[in-house]
């Protein structure tokens, strides 16, 4: 209890505050103004669940707004006005819109996703339009106004308390949403997509699912909206409205979706009081916008403050090789990067894979790991052919990996980050009612795979707080908290200083005993030192592959790569 009240107390002050109104203000055009506050507060959730959850802008939002408002117009046209049905129908409504413009728009990322939310913004203004029997561009007058279990909701206490509780019921929703599982793995992919991919989960299905439950409250501030009016017409749907929405979040602060509650109220009470001064009042909105985006990345909600993917059964343990590669090639252009370039990895091994700059191993990493596909040749990962899987299911077939330049989610903490990998492997991620944070297990395995690294001690720093070589440890934590069959490890002591490259080497020591391990290192003498077996790639091919002590005698390497004084 004292942790909620510590890290919500702002949000269920305002919602006393809130409840409290009726009181304080008694009827009339203030409260009127305050449930009109708290519908658009309902909407603003939505566009705030996208930006802070999944870090996407969208500019036709208002579209959800006005299915929600034709539906409950349709519903009041067959006599039906009991808020217990039609909010439901227009929330169903306008997630349905959602998700099958989603599906299409989430191809997209940027000023392109931007762009289509837009576009199906626009479509869906001039079909609403169109729309002879709610009075095409005139809109039409609803014939009666909301009850609730047989009882009339009145225009002025009545709606107050309608929209209060359903802005309450979607802050608690939205909430739920992104501290559940599923969330975890939506603000990680909006931090880095990358790593996400690289431990086996496929971000685009929880975005659709946050964009299908945004358009869910867009429905529901919708249907509240044309009963507060009495009036539904496509003025509902243009991007004007859109644009609102999305300042109602960014004056609340995007970081949060808390934001879009004070966003809303602050909108509207900003509204009333510069309309009553001039006509021109959206005029003052501009410089009020630009100041915002210029100051406190929290906005409001920072200023108050301050002041899955299932997995399958057990993977079996396999004979050699882990890793079996198979007469690889890739060619961009007319350069042929990798020629026929095959290696075994054998099982509780580390191997050695070095050559020059430029010798193609990067491009052998990538193909290895599913970030490229090969022209040519397969890939076995512990016996099942991975040649054609997506990094995300190879991830989820047991390869684990560390990138070249760290690969992290730099908001998160540490224990956040290998939290994030240990859920991976532990159960579906489309879990939306209970905290991940909360998961005992979770936290657990995440904590054991930081001792292993030895960062347990940096658990509840920020990733981007960390130095460069607690960086890379704690990316090899993360790898290993998602328990895979192989290794692949790509330059791990690029740009480490000497003390924090023995440090590094030492782990990776102790790392032999439990994984099969494919080292990628400029480093040769660290190579020389850990690997079993090493194989030296020289133009994009395949010159040797033997243990550390042939290949230090062998002569054509040497010519190649080592030298006469390496070693």
């Amino acid at each position: 209890m004292t942790a909620l009240l510590r890290r919500d107390g702002v949000m269920l002050a305002v919602f006393v505050l809130l409840a409290l109104a009726p009181l304080l203000l008694g009827p009339g055009h203030a409260l009127g103004t305050l449930s009109r506050a708290e519908i658009f507060g309902v909407a603003a959730l939505g566009v705030a669940l996208l930006a802070s959850g999944a870090g996407l802008v969208t500019f036709g939002h208002a579209a959800t707004l006005g299915v929600g408002a034709y539906v409950a117009a349709w519903l009041d046209g067959r006599g039906i006005d009991d808020a217990a049905m039609v909010l439901p129908a227009a929330a169903l409504g306008a997630a349905l819109f959602a998700l099958l413009t989603g599906a299409v728009a989430l191809r997209t990322s940027g000023v392109q996703f931007i762009m289509i939310t837009l576009a199906f913004g626009q479509m869906a203004f001039f079909v609403a339009g169109s729309l002879t029997a709610f009075g095409g561009d005139d809109g039409a007058t609803l014939n009666g106004r909301l009850s609730l279990l047989g009882r009339g909701v009145r225009a002025g206490a009545g709606l107050h308390w309608l929209a209060l509780a359903v802005l309450v019921a979607a802050w608690l929703g939205g909430s739920t949403l992104l501290a559940s599982r599923s969330g975890r793995v939506l603000r990680a992919a909006k931090e880095n997509a990358l790593r996400v991919r690289a431990l086996g989960y496929e971000p685009a299905a929880h975005r659709l699912i946050a964009y299908a439950v945004a358009g869910a409250m867009g429905g529901l501030a919708g249907a509240l909206l044309v009963h507060d009016t009495g009036f539904v017409s496509p003025a509902y749907l243009t991007w004007q409205r859109s644009g609102d929405l999305l300042f109602m979040a960014i004056l609340g602060g995007t970081g949060t979706i808390d934001g879009a509650v004070l966003g809303a109220l602050g909108f509207v009470l900003l509204e009333e009081y510069l309309s009553a001064l001039t006509e021109h009042w959206r005029v003052l909105f501009g410089p009020l916008l630009c100041w915002r985006c210029c100051s406190c990345a929290a906005g409001c909600s920072g200023c108050l403050l301050c002041c899955g993917v299932r997995r399958g059964p057990p993977r079996p343990r396999v004979p050699e090789p882990m890793l079996r590669v198979s007469g690889l090639r890739k060619r961009f252009g007319g350069l042929l990067v990798t020629d026929d370039v095959s290696i075994d990895v054998a099982r509780g091994t580390i191997h050695g894979l070095i050559g020059p700059n430029g010798a193609g191993k990067t491009t052998l990493v990538n193909q290895i790991g599913g970030a490229l596909r090969p022209e040519a040749g397969r890939v076995n990962l512990a016996g099942a052919d991975v040649t054609h899987a997506s990094m995300a299911q190879r991830a989820r077939a047991g390869l684990g990996r560390c990138f070249q330049i760290t690969c992290l989610a730099p908001g998160f903490t540490a224990l956040e980050n290998a939290a994030l990998a240990a859920q991976a492997r532990s159960g579906s991620s489309f879990r939306f009612f209970r905290p991940a944070a909360r998961e005992r297990a979770l936290n657990e395995a995440a904590m054991a795979a930081l001792e292993t690294v030895g960062v347990a001690h940096r658990a509840e720093a920020k990733a981007a707080a960390l130095s460069h070589g607690e960086r890379r440890q704690l990316e090899l934590a993360v790898a290993i908290a998602a328990e895979p069959l192989l290794l692949l490890l790509d330059e791990p002591l690029a740009g480490a200083g000497p003390e924090e490259s023995e440090r590094l080497i030492g782990l990776l020591g102790r790392l032999r005993d439990s994984y099969t391990i494919l080292l990628v290192e400029h480093d040769v003498r660290a190579v020389f030192a850990l690997a079993d077996r090493i194989t030296v790639l020289v133009q994009g091919r395949v010159l040797a592959t033997d243990t550390p002590d042939a290949i230090r005698a062998n002569a054509s390497v040497r010519a190649a790569y080592l030298g006469e004084d390496t070693c």
